[in-house]
């Protein structure tokens, strides 16, 4: 009982620790925004655009993660954890519509969705052992990763289609890994396992960003 209660108080820790770290992150880059390039007071787009890309992507991890604890360690709060999840990635296809249309925001999002939903299966496999199941949904997350991929690239030719591929199934292939180390209490791998995710979706944040960015220069340029 006092290490189930003692895991589950690790695992809240963390995410405490990763919300804190969001509400800083997000407040110091508003800040920075709000204080313009030119000294004037004028927002700067470009770090707007990165703050809330950053913002929405490090939620995304963050609610990806409460949920492969919940689920692991079978708590009651799994089913809303997967719906907030969702959410965030509604908020995601929003955060492009400005630049691609709703139709293409409404897109990703239904394809982050689905991708999701994949994980989902693939944490449940991977917690009853089942290894053919779990590699089917593997090949089923990468089918995916390939169509979501080349999807983006058509939005924007800066999203490299193989670079998109690559990351997606290194996040698939990570929280399995977070999955296997809870199961097998391995706590300090697990965490190793959980930062390196982190910096996927750090790296999709920028990624997202510097897209934006290169395809639409008039929209981030300073104006004095």
């Amino acid at each position: 009982m006092f290490k189930q209660i003692t895991r589950s108080f690790i695992g809240w820790t963390i995410l405490v620790f990763a919300i804190i770290v969001i509400a800083g992150f997000s407040a110091s880059v508003a800040r920075a925004a709000e204080g313009g390039c030119c000294g004037g007071g004028m927002p700067d787009p470009k770090v707007l655009l990165r703050h809330t890309l950053h913002k929405l992507w490090a939620e995304n991890e963050l609610w990806m993660r409460a949920h492969l604890v919940a689920s692991v360690a079978g708590t009651p709060d799994t089913s809303e954890v997967a719906s907030r999840i969702l959410k965030n990635q509604e908020d995601i296809g929003n955060a492009i519509a400005p630049f691609y249309g709703v139709e293409t925001g409404k897109k990703l999002t239904d394809s982050l969705k689905a991708q999701t939903l994949i994980a989902f299966d693939a944490i449940e496999a991977a917690k009853s052992r089942n290894r053919s199941e779990l590699q089917e949904l593997e090949k089923k997350w990468h089918g995916n990763a390939m169509e979501l991929a080349t999807f983006l690239n058509q939005a924007n030719p800066n999203w490299r289609v193989q670079n998109l591929v690559d990351t997606l199934d290194r996040n698939l292939s990570l929280m399995m890994d977070e999955v296997n180390a809870r199961l097998q209490k391995k706590w300090n791998d697990d965490i190793v396992a959980a930062d390196k995710n982190l910096d996927i979706k750090m790296t999709l944040a920028e990624g997202f960003a510097e897209g934006i960015i290169k395809q639409f220069p008039a929209k981030f340029s300073a104006k004095f």
